[in-house]
């Protein structure tokens, strides 16, 4: 699961990191940015949190200035104030980890036939992406595709998952697709 991110370089410079430096890494996912902390800066401390549970059990990063919690960057101040980490910078890398498309058997990509989860945490979020297709009005899933996937075609997409829905449930990513035309 590691994974090299691309900026890197800018990240490092960026955060303008000083010696003795705590830095709290919101988004760890697989550790590259942190990596790369821990190997550039001998005394520098890292606070990193992943929301998925699946990423932070296979987070394999073996230094003792590293303390990562399975958590939402949400709570970003309670978990600082548990670890009394008052941090110098904090990296938030935010965007889909690749993971989640090629691996997390989730749904978040329409490359394989999955059920459609999509879900960061199913440990804690209730609700999956199924559940919202299978639930919502016309009216809900035409501003969501709209707002969160800046769908041109929304309100067709949303037609057709009622439509599609009334006949059975819309579940795998291979119905989304089928009634989404």
């Amino acid at each position: 699961m590691a994974h090299t991110p691309v900026l890197v370089k800018e990240v490092l410079e960026y955060l303008n990191i000083r010696p003795g430096a705590k830095i709290i890494d919101a988004t760890i996912s697989g550790g590259g940015h942190t990596r790369a902390m821990l190997e550039r800066f001998d005394d520098v401390r890292v606070l990193g949190i992943e929301f998925d549970p699946d990423i932070f059990k296979n987070l394999k990063i073996g230094d003792k200035r590293l303390t990562v919690v399975n958590d939402s960057y949400t709570n970003i101040r309670k978990i600082a104030e548990e670890h009394d980490f008052r941090p110098d910078g904090i990296l938030f890398d935010f965007g889909l980890s690749s993971w989640h498309y090629e691996e997390s058997g989730r749904g978040f990509s329409f490359k394989r036939n999955e059920v459609l989860d999509m879900r960061f945490n199913p440990q804690v979020q209730t609700e999956s992406a199924a559940d919202v297709i299978n639930k919502y009005s016309e009216d809900d899933l035409r501003e969501l595709i709209s707002a969160l996937g800046e769908e041109q075609f929304a309100g067709n997409i949303a037609k057709n998952i009622i439509r599609a829905r009334k006949e059975k449930p819309v579940i795998m990513t291979d119905d989304l697709v089928k009634v989404s035309g």
